[in-house]
């Protein structure tokens, strides 16, 4: 899970770059998909997103923020912060509520494992390296707190406060405003982070126990903590969690084979996020009809337009003729083949069926090629510098249209098109990571993988959709 935020109207969970918008008491609202966006914060009258392509960090997909390959954004209270590691070497980028680009201060040269909290203009990053915990504010030195990995961390009007693994336990190191260690809470045996929030009163802490999460509060102005308390006892591991808070609610999320949201205090049963949140490959385009995998927390379906047609398969192939899909799968028990949406029962098959096309296409070394079965001769479709994915062929009724995906620029791919014997056009374009071997087309979008979830592209048009929803 990426973030947890409360954007001013409801929570918000960033998890594989999903978008879901949750009520107060975890009911999901609706998802989106978020890119390739890595990290987000909240002033609470807006989101600021943390992107990740090819090496650089972005603000909402536009504003080029410095080479990173991780990052965490938090609000001070007048700006975003953003803590960006590239490599090793960690820096700070302040990036206003106009999500303009501001100052950049280097931070160490040496971080693993990062996080980054701020409040009412103070801001703290911390980090741990080689078994060490180290912390800095903008204007201090680097100070170390001794010995541990780091979890994360958190602001409030006494300060902050940093949960560490130190020799098997869960400790939380309370700072002042200033940066300055001042209390150290020893909080429960353990193999796990904790990630922290902090509420009106106090921190909250979560972590998973095995088949438990747990949590625990500690109020650094009494110097009291209470805790360990359960929040959820499942019948499978946990996973990962996330936290965040309002004056009022303190939402938790986590995953244990699916997605769960509830509120801290409640012993009620959580709330499932949406099964879409789970990954999506295969996709094909048959006809009017999408066809791909989904993943789901008891197995994997095969989904046509979003509707389960196979509740437990692999799916091998999809074509569409006389007005159904035909869908070729396999299970535990072998290969079949199922009409959709016929509403007949599966036959099973000897071995996948011969591609009704008559022309072969294939990428040999950035090199699109065609063949005409019977035919020795290889046709040069095209041929070039730019990295290519995988080819289709498709008829449009007077010629064969040959239609792959390519490396634009150092952002895009831009899906490529040429009847044979024309000329080649970019007919769509995609923001970059895309699978360039996992994805389909047909003579109106194409459709492509991107961070394990499915989109449609129409083609001449510059707007795309989650087509898996």
């Amino acid at each position: 899970m990426d973030a947890l935020v409360f954007d001013g109207s409801h929570f918000v969970l960033l998890q594989r770059s999903l978008r879901t918008s949750l009520a107060n008491d975890g009911t999901p609202l609706s998802s989106t998909s978020g890119g390739d966006r890595v990290a987000m914060a909240s002033s609470g009258r807006g989101t600021l997103s943390i992107s990740i392509a090819h090496g650089n960090a972005y603000a909402n997909d536009t504003v080029l923020l410095a080479p990173a390959d991780a990052a965490a954004a938090v609000w001070d209270g007048a700006r975003y912060a953003v803590a960006l590691r590239d490599g090793h070497r960690l820096a700070l980028a302040f990036v206003a509520e106009n999500g303009a680009a501001g100052d950049r201060i280097d931070v160490a040269g040496d971080a693993d494992v990062f996080a980054i909290a701020a409040r009412d203009g103070a801001v703290l990053t911390a980090w741990s390296s080689a078994g060490s915990l180290f912390t800095r504010t903008p204007s201090g030195e680097i100070v170390r707190l001794g010995d541990g990995a780091l979890s994360d961390a958190a602001a409030g009007l006494d300060g902050f406060l940093v949960t560490t693994l130190s020799g098997g336990m869960l400790v939380a190191r309370h700072l002042d405003p200033a940066g300055h260690p001042d209390a150290a809470y020893t909080v429960a045996p353990s193999t796990r982070g904790a990630r922290l929030a902090r509420e009106r009163y106090a921190y909250a802490l979560v972590w998973p126990d095995g088949n438990r999460l747990l949590g625990e509060r500690i109020d650094p102005f009494g110097g009291t903590m209470a805790g360990p308390f359960t929040i959820a006892a499942l019948d499978r591991e946990v996973d990962d969690a996330a936290i965040a808070a309002t004056a009022a609610t303190t939402l938790v999320a986590y995953a244990s084979g699916g997605l769960f949201a509830k509120q801290i205090d409640d012993t009620t049963p959580a709330k499932a996020l949406p099964a879409h949140a789970a990954r999506q490959s295969s996709v094909h385009a048959a006809g009017p009809f999408v066809v791909w995998q989904q993943e789901t927390a008891s197995g994997s379906e095969i989904r046509v337009d979003d509707a389960v047609a196979v509740a437990n398969g692999t799916l091998e192939d999809a074509a569409f003729a006389g007005g159904v899909v035909r869908i070729i799968f396999r299970d535990a028990a072998g290969l079949w083949s199922l009409p959709w949406p016929a509403g007949s029962a599966p036959s099973p098959v000897a071995s996948l069926p011969v591609d009704a096309e008559s022309l072969r296409v294939w990428n040999d070394s950035n090199t699109i090629f065609a063949q005409y079965p019977g035919s020795g001769e290889r046709i040069v479709v095209d041929r070039g510098a730019a990295q290519k994915g995988t080819p289709h062929a498709r008829g449009d009724g007077a010629a064969w249209v040959v239609t792959w995906p390519e490396i634009v620029d150092a952002a895009t791919a831009g899906f490529a098109a040429m009847r044979l014997g024309g000329a080649k056009t970019i007919v769509a374009t995609a923001p970059l990571p895309v699978a360039l071997d996992d994805w389909s087309d047909t003579a109106q979008a194409v459709y492509y993988i991107r961070d394990g979830r499915l989109f449609m592209q129409r083609i001449d048009a510059p707007r795309r959709r989650a087509a898996g929803r």
